[in-house]
């Protein structure tokens, strides 16, 4: 799943720039970028 994906990703601390990149080697929904954004939004803090 791919919450289980960036959950894994952020524990890891893996730079956001890194998850970009990984997330954009494969097609995503929309609804998924929308869970990517609020994910990266909790990087940030």
């Amino acid at each position: 799943m791919l919450l289980d994906f960036l959950h894994n990703h952020i524990t890891l601390g893996i730079e956001t720039k890194n998850l970009l990149d990984t997330l954009r080697q494969r097609p995503y929904h929309d609804s998924e970028a929308i869970v990517f954004a609020f994910a990266n939004l909790q990087i940030k803090r």
